[in-house]
């Protein structure tokens, strides 16, 4: 078996293009990988920084939550309640003047008795995707319990109650 000139040359051609094709695979793994290394990286960042969100949202609720439910006072609340709405300058006029504001924003009464606690966290990014800082912020408001009687409502407690809500001490 001798080989021809055309068939080494076919041979030759052969040859030259599957190295061709090999480099190319390669070049495209490169690519490939490079790629899903990025993308790898991105969707980390972007779970640490929902996990840090869900965190500092926890805490917030948390710690709103717990300067709330030991209670405010009934007979302040009431007090700034009116206030707020204008009911205690009944005597000059000014009854209801408190109900006719802007409605643009929250109205003053429904900032009686609220506890409110903010957090904080700061995310960094890897180098490999940009290495910025990101600061997440947190608030959570909550209105306060009125203060919680150890008896039962007999008469005289039920009297009690209503006076110092109506009247304050």
């Amino acid at each position: 078996m001798t080989t021809t000139p055309r068939n080494f040359e076919l041979a030759l051609v052969t040859l030259r293009r599957r190295r061709r094709s090999r480099g190319a695979v390669f070049v495209e793994g490169i690519i490939v990988v490079a790629m899903l290394t990025i993308m790898m990286a991105s969707a980390l960042f972007f779970h640490r920084l929902y996990a840090m969100k869900l965190q500092t949202m926890r805490e917030s609720r948390v710690a709103a939550w717990s300067k709330a439910l030991p209670g405010c006072n009934s007979a302040v609340e009431l007090v700034a309640l009116w206030q707020a709405i204008g009911l205690t300058d009944a005597a000059s006029g000014g009854a209801l003047d408190g109900l006719n504001d802007d409605s643009s924003g929250a109205p003053k009464w429904l900032e009686v008795g609220r506890q409110e606690d903010v957090k904080t966290a700061t995310v960094t990014q890897d180098a490999l995707i940009g290495g910025s800082t990101f600061n997440l912020k947190t608030t959570n408001s909550v209105v306060c319990n009125e203060v919680g009687d150890d008896h039962r409502g007999d008469v005289i407690s039920v009297l009690k109650y209503m006076w110092d809500a109506i009247i304050p001490s």
